[in-house]
């Protein structure tokens, strides 16, 4: 785990789609799906919102389990539809 939420894959693939380019100079495929989107995370002692660069609300929730030490639950925000920079983001409405 990188910075206690990312696996080595997604921290590289935010990377990337940070800089606007992979190790080879192209444009991400992915670049132009992701977007940033938050959730609420809730357990017995505390509430608190995971937000990240995503490909969907799954990959919020895989972050808070990565960490979870008790039984989570969530509660969906809307999509915030802020472009990561570095991309041009056109989303579904």
């Amino acid at each position: 785990m990188i910075q206690n939420r990312l696996c080595i894959s997604c921290y590289n693939r935010e990377g990337e789609a940070r800089r606007g380019r992979d190790r080879n100079g192209h444009r991400p495929v992915l670049a132009d799906q992701l977007y940033t989107d938050s959730i609420d995370v809730h357990n017995s002692s505390r509430s608190y919102t995971v937000t990240s660069t995503v490909l969907n609300r799954s990959e919020l929730m895989l972050q808070a389990l990565h960490t979870a030490t008790e039984n989570l639950w969530f509660t969906a925000r809307r999509r915030l539809n802020i472009p990561v920079p570095g991309l041009q983001l056109s989303l579904p409405l």
